[in-house]
């Protein structure tokens, strides 16, 4: 996956999450998982899923923007 496509979905997450729709990023964060990104990015990626699944929304959001603000 390109930087920018990746970039685009996280967002595309992130504002899923900041509109209380958890689910819907959590959807997103597992297809990228999937894809071919960096292993770095792919260890955040799993982090995040793991935060999401034990409703730490706030530090999920926390992350996301962080991994935006990296790539």
């Amino acid at each position: 996956i390109e930087t920018e496509q990746l970039k685009d979905q996280l967002k595309q997450a992130l504002y899923n999450l900041e509109s209380f729709m958890p689910k819907e990023t959590s959807k997103i964060i597992d297809s990228l998982i999937e894809c071919d990104v960096p292993d770095d990015v792919n260890e955040e990626l799993n982090s995040i899923r793991l935060m999401l699944k034990m409703y730490e929304d706030d530090q999920a959001e926390d992350a996301l923007r962080e991994l935006i603000n990296r790539l």
